[in-house]
């Protein structure tokens, strides 16, 4: 489970929830996976699970998001007693993570300017989320305020694969909600707008003012019965 800034929801449990989860995962003796991959800043994250229930916790992050996406090298924090079972499973399936990643992520995390970059994409990702609220604020938007994505809600009669056609004959490119189902249950009509895609505000500004006109015209099909 994603507790911070769900993808693509943008949710986050409160604490209660958290509690919750964990109240339950000690009563059917079960194990608690976090994945804390969506970066946000300390004062916006909830108390992490693993915290909450050390003993029964396996919390995962990846350089991915915050770094770069091309940077695959994560970590896994988990209770003593799973530790020798899981390297183990490790060695079987991949034996060893690529030295060079490793050796690049951490020469990064040393660097001093280390800090005020993160500190700049985290201000970044603010003036962004706040250009998204002024072009869209006229729609339902599910989002953190650091965060990188938008889930947007379509309105009543719109389907979101006819929007991601449209919007990709203009030249910009959205995620339905398919990707992020299981099951047979129906997927909902929305989007999910990666902001930290654009390369600059501007073009991102421009990007959403499409999607904006977009939506405003009419489906391109009436549904029938």
């Amino acid at each position: 489970m994603t507790p911070d800034q769900n993808n693509p929801t943008g949710a986050c449990l409160s604490e209660a929830r958290r509690e919750q989860l964990v109240a339950l995962a000690r009563r059917y003796d079960s194990w608690l996976l976090e994945d804390g991959v969506q970066y946000l800043p300390a004062e916006q994250r909830g108390t992490p699970l693993y915290q909450l229930a050390p003993e029964r916790t396996l919390f995962v992050f990846s350089t991915a998001k915050v770094l770069a996406g091309g940077l695959r090298i994560g970590v896994l924090r988990t209770p003593d007693k799973l530790l020798e079972r899981l390297a183990a499973g490790l060695r079987a399936q991949s034996w060893m993570v690529p030295p060079l990643m490793v050796d690049i992520a951490c020469y990064w995390i040393a660097q001093p300017e280390a800090a005020s970059l993160l500190a700049w994409q985290t201000e970044e990702l603010a003036a962004r989320q706040q250009i998204v609220t002024e072009v869209l604020s006229d729609y339902t938007l599910g989002r953190s305020h650091n965060g990188s994505n938008v889930w947007l809600t379509l309105p009543e009669g719109s389907r979101a694969i006819e929007l991601c056609e449209r919007l990709q004959l203009e030249g910009v490119k959205v995620s339905n909600a398919e990707p992020f189902c299981v099951g047979s249950t129906p997927a909902p009509q929305a989007i999910r707008i990666c902001i930290a895609a654009a390369a600059d505000r501007q073009t991102l500004t421009q990007a959403l003012n499409v999607i904006k006109q977009c939506l405003a015209q009419p489906p391109l099909a009436t549904v029938t019965v």
